[in-house]
């Protein structure tokens, strides 16, 4: 069984469920997977199953196939989900692991923008008006104590 996810163009969020290991997309009726859509060609992509894993294959349409975002020109094999989480975890836990510190630290530096850009002016960098209410706000709650 094939399932087809539509994610860019007018039939958008649409999908299709394909009984049996290949299925043809195109214009044309005769299709498994039928696209009423003028950039698609009558005959334009094939996907099929061969020993448990997913190729799509443009058929030498006008426009080309696209599998996220890229343009392919001969067969591509097609990843599941399951197939992606697998080999995300075939990765050795030290490249995971600098991964994982690279979005950190890429989180921090945003962080610490955000919270810049919001108590200092970009074109003067003076301190702003929140800022001042808040240090003197602060200030007098220690005073306070």
């Amino acid at each position: 069984m094939i399932e087809i996810f539509i994610s860019k163009g007018p039939e958008q969020g649409r999908s299709f469920v394909v009984k049996g290991e290949s299925a043809q997309i195109g214009r044309g009726r005769a299709n498994q997977v039928y696209l009423d859509e003028p950039s698609v060609s009558r005959q334009h992509a094939k996907i099929y199953g061969h020993n448990g894993q997913y190729f799509i294959e443009d058929l030498n349409s006008k426009n080309g196939t696209w599998v996220t975002g890229n343009a392919i020109r001969s067969r591509l094999k097609v990843y599941t989900k399951s197939k992606r989480a697998e080999e995300r975890l075939k990765k050795p836990s030290d490249e995971l692991e600098r991964e994982v510190m690279n979005r950190t630290s890429e989180l921090k530096r945003a962080r610490d923008g955000l919270k810049k850009s919001s108590v200092k002016d970009g074109l003067s960098g003076l301190y702003n008006y929140r800022y001042l209410i808040y240090s003197l706000e602060s200030e007098l709650k220690r005073a306070i104590r």
